[in-house]
């Protein structure tokens, strides 16, 4: 799937600033390059491959995990590959959703995911 990935980066002939997305699969780190995306937001880019991928590779499963040291953890478990690349700024959001429409699924997340699971345990009080 990396090297899908890896051709899926090199064929965008978009106009916007490159991004980088750092594959994960093991002990193995691979960074791989979008010189030229098609979308503003390096998790619709990356949507946009995985949404082709999913559809020729039907018995693969997607999870969506925010924090570094799960994604990594869940990395190292056998047939597993993650993604990892920065975080959208809050400068970028309303640009973005301008010229690229609605967001991919699971991205409108802000914040740390600690943060996130305390404020959800907290509502449960």
């Amino acid at each position: 799937m990396i090297s899908d990935f890896q051709a899926y980066a090199k064929a965008q002939n978009g106009t916007r600033k490159a991004q980088r997305v750092e594959c994960l699969f093991g002990t193995q780190k691979t960074d791989v390059e979008i010189l030229t995306p098609t979308k503003d937001l390096t998790v619709a880019t990356l949507q946009d491959f995985l949404d082709a991928y999913l559809k020729e590779n039907p018995q693969i499963k997607i999870d969506y995990v925010h924090g570094l040291s799960d994604v990594e953890a869940l990395s190292k478990q056998k047939g597993t590959l993650a993604f990892v690349f920065d975080s959208i700024q809050k400068s970028a959001l309303f640009p973005a959703v301008m010229r690229d429409g609605v967001l991919p699924r699971k991205t409108f997340s802000m914040g740390e995911a600690t943060d996130k699971r305390y404020y959800i345990e907290a509502r449960k009080i």
